[in-house]
C-alpha cells in the first residue's frame, strides 16, 4: 500500500519565501521575456501565412490565432508550401526557418513547463526540464 508524503511545513515555507523573493523575480523575468520575445518570433509565421495563401493580413492573422499550437501551425505552413512552392531554394529556405522554429519551441516550451526541486530550506536546487523530438 502506498502512503503520501509527509506534510509539508507550510509555515516554514511562507517564512523562507521573502528570503528567495529576489532571485524568484529575475527567474520569473527571464522567463517572462522568453515567452515575450518567443510570441514576437512567431507571429512572423503570419506572414509566411500571408504569402503561401495569397491574402491579405488580417485573414492570415485569424489563421494563425486559430491554431493554438506552434506545432499545427507549421504544419500547416508545411502542407501549404508543398502545393504553393515550387523553387527549391524557397523550399529550403522555408524548410530551415521551420527548423529554427522547431527547436527554438522546444527550449521555450521546456523552459515554461520545466519542474524546480528544492532543497531542505526551500531554495531551487535544480530545475527539471525535458525536451521530446
Amino acid at each position: 500500500m502506498s502512503s503520501l508524503p509527509p506534510k509539508p511545513d507550510f509555515a516554514a515555507i511562507e517564512a523562507a519565501a521573502p528570503k528567495g523573493g529576489g532571485r524568484r523575480m529575475v527567474t520569473l523575468t527571464l522567463i517572462g521575456n522568453l515567452v515575450h520575445c518567443w510570441s514576437n518570433n512567431e507571429s512572423l509565421f503570419i506572414y509566411i501565412l500571408m504569402l503561401l495563401m495569397e491574402t491579405d493580413e488580417a485573414t492570415a492573422a485569424i489563421v494563425f490565432a486559430t491554431l493554438n499550437t506552434t506545432r499545427a501551425r507549421i504544419d500547416l505552413i508545411e502542407r501549404l508550401a508543398k502545393i504553393k512552392v515550387g523553387d527549391k531554394q524557397m523550399e529550403k529556405k522555408l524548410d530551415d526557418i521551420v527548423d529554427s522554429t522547431t527547436a527554438r519551441a522546444c527550449v521555450t516550451n521546456s523552459t515554461t513547463a520545466c519542474m524546480c526541486s528544492t532543497s531542505g530550506a526551500r531554495s531551487p536546487t535544480q530545475t527539471i526540464c525535458g525536451c521530446r523530438r
